[in-house]
């Protein structure tokens, strides 16, 4: 049926629309506005239609991403409950699409804890984490594991050891998605210690 590739085809719309208004927020909120924030806004609008295309999760990994970016500033700068809480939420839904950004919140919580924030700031930002220990204890009770299957066979052959592949994979259109979640990480480290 046609309806479905209509609505996913809106759907891969929308994320570019909304990632690209996110990007520019957060590149206005770092930065004194500037001509060159639209033209960097339009070049990953751009590569963000090519990274749409190359996985489902695509589509909602990259607009949850810089939500959560922009979630963890606003909180940073504000440190209350509300805003704390839809830090944590907004990390929740970009782990439920994208597993491996689970370092994206750990880094958030080490931010929180260097930016100082009491146990009470903390909890509310655990308390929005709700949804991704539902989904991990649901992982256990049903599978047997904390990990989904699809995670289990990714994982490398012969334990952990250094990947040569991972600094190659940059290149590649998801490569350069992780590349921009590591400037982003590194912009609101920096920023973090400065104050």
């Amino acid at each position: 049926d046609r309806s479905f590739f209509i609505a996913l085809e809106c759907t891969q719309i929308l994320s570019a629309v909304a990632s690209a208004e996110l990007l520019r927020r957060l590149l206005s909120r770092l930065f004194e506005p500037s001509n060159w924030l639209y033209a960097v806004t339009l070049g990953a609008a751009v590569l963000e239609t090519v990274l749409i295309f190359t996985g489902m999760e695509a589509v909602l990994a990259i607009p949850l991403l810089l939500l959560f970016a922009w979630t963890v500033m606003d909180s940073m700068d504000r440190m209350d409950g509300r805003r704390l809480f839809l830090a944590g939420f907004a990390g929740s839904l970009l782990v439920l699409a994208r597993l491996d950004t689970m370092i994206a919140v750990a880094l958030a919580l080490a931010l929180l804890i260097r930016g100082r924030a009491s146990v009470k700031q903390m909890a509310w930002f655990v308390v929005g984490l709700v949804p991704v220990v539902l989904y991990v204890l649901s992982n256990v009770l049903f599978f047997g594991n904390l990990i989904p299957v699809s995670a289990q066979v990714k994982q490398l052959p012969g334990g952990l050891r250094f990947n040569f592949r991972a600094i190659e994979a940059i290149a590649t259109p998801r490569g350069s998605l992780y590349f921009l979640a590591t400037v982003i990480g590194l912009v609101l480290a920096v920023r973090s210690w400065r104050k």
